[in-house]
């Protein structure tokens, strides 16, 4: 373990909030709520659980060619695992897949200097939506 581990821990997962199995069911389901909602049955969707040693409850990498996604939830959560915090994490995923198509689109890999504002346009897009769309549908 380097210096920086054993000086944070809390950032490495030994003091974090784990997921449990029954947390990872949960949020698969809540995806695939909204994979079916949103129409995206032309990705195949894989899902893991696995240790992530940063701040991120879940994430997502895609095959935009082969329509192929992985979403990932983190077992080391910085905070105490609530459903609310899974069911928006598994909402957020999905909705960064909508997305993909403009993000890969907008050519990224040939223009890297505009990344950074699309992916803060993206993700204000996305905070749109879970207070439009995903808030009534987790508090009605």
């Amino acid at each position: 373990m380097d210096t920086v581990a054993r000086q944070c821990p809390f950032l490495f997962g030994e003091f974090m909030k784990k997921t449990t199995n029954e947390d990872f069911k949960y949020f698969v389901h809540e995806a695939e709520y909204w994979i079916d909602r949103f129409h995206l049955r032309e990705w195949r969707f894989h899902f893991i659980h696995e240790a992530k040693n940063d701040n991120t409850f879940a994430w997502y990498f895609f095959n935009w060619k082969g329509r192929t996604v992985t979403i990932g939830m983190n077992i080391n959560w910085g905070s105490e695992v609530k459903k609310k915090e899974i069911s928006k994490s598994a909402f957020h995923e999905v909705c960064e897949v909508l997305l993909s198509d403009m993000e890969t689109n907008a050519g990224l890999d040939r223009c890297p200097s505009e990344k950074d504002e699309l992916v803060k346009s993206k993700h204000s897009i996305i905070r749109r939506m879970e207070w439009a769309i995903w808030e009534p549908y987790y508090n009605k």
